[in-house]
């Protein structure tokens, strides 16, 4: 992880603020989460971090949990399994099946601020994951 981040705080169209979810998803060989995300840049100076959280954990646990809430909002017909920042404030949601859903296709603003909500809790869960690994030597940093 070499680049600066340059996130732009300003601006009114912002919807949501880091730290931002780049990337998620269930790994069954490392039995683990995997997980990228743009740190709040008081967290790290990095464009992008990246930890693994094992399924064992308190954290693991949680992701869980929130990745249901996210399947319930979506009314998905199958678990989310993945989700991808997809520019913006645009995310994409795989679910167990194959499905993609897109937030851009959200019925209406407030059910997008309803995934917003559980995204952004998502990412804090990530990046305090980050956190507790790199005061223990776990990741680089």
């Amino acid at each position: 992880m070499n680049d600066a981040a340059n996130v732009n705080l300003s601006g009114r169209e912002r919807i949501v603020d880091p730290p931002i979810i780049d990337f998620l998803a269930h790994d069954p060989q490392l039995r683990a989460y995997v997980a990228e995300f743009i740190p709040d840049p008081h967290i790290s100076r990095e464009r992008k971090e990246s930890v693994r959280v094992p399924d064992e954990t308190a954290t693991a646990r949680r992701l869980r949990e929130l990745l249901e809430e996210v399947t319930s909002l979506l009314r998905a017909s199958a678990r989310v399994v993945k989700i991808a920042h997809a520019g913006r404030d645009s995310f994409d949601f795989y679910t167990e099946n194959g499905e993609l859903l897109q937030l851009q296709d959200s019925p209406s603003p407030q059910f997008s601020f309803d995934i917003y909500a559980v995204l952004q809790v998502l990412s804090q869960e990530v990046q305090l994951e980050f956190l507790a690994q790199r005061r223990l030597g776990r990741v680089a940093g």
